[in-house]
């Protein structure tokens, strides 16, 4: 499960109460909204980067470390996304939202990569040449080599 929505729900406010009361402004903020405007348009590696730019600079933002997670996620990351989500464990962070990321990247790493895809089918075998047809000279082709 995806948590693509995510990033609307911490901009919005629709996490349990208190996860939104950081109050953030600033180069930080700039970039911690380039983040969530990227991944709302699918641009997860430029989400990624300026979410960690933002960390950089904010470590302690919870939402913005969510954010980097998920994005990592959906871009297909997930080992580093797991060690974001460890990373965030070993700062603290207790945010239910947590729990559900890493539970979704340990299932998925867990999952067998899916299986390659199968070879183009062989073309269709075309008839056997069938044998020569004797041609039969017509009349006016008969005329021509008696003459």
């Amino acid at each position: 499960m995806l948590m693509a929505p995510l990033w609307a729900m911490l901009a919005c406010g629709g996490l349990a109460p208190g996860a939104l009361a950081q109050e953030v402004s600033g180069p930080a903020w700039t970039l911690a909204d380039e983040a969530y405007k990227a991944f709302a348009r699918g641009d997860y590696a430029q989400s990624i980067d300026q979410a960690q730019k933002a960390l950089s600079m904010r470590p302690d933002v919870v939402r913005w470390r969510l954010l980097l997670i998920d994005a990592l996620e959906a871009s297909g990351r997930l080992a580093e996304a797991e060690a974001a989500v460890q990373a965030a464990v070993a700062a603290g962070v207790t945010d239910p939202a947590l729990t559900g990321l890493a539970a979704d990247i340990r299932q998925k790493l867990a999952a067998p990569p899916p299986a390659p895809p199968a070879p183009p089918a062989p073309p269709p075998a075309s008839a056997p040449p069938s044998a020569p047809v004797a041609a039969v000279p017509t009349p006016a082709q008969l005329a021509y080599a008696a003459a």
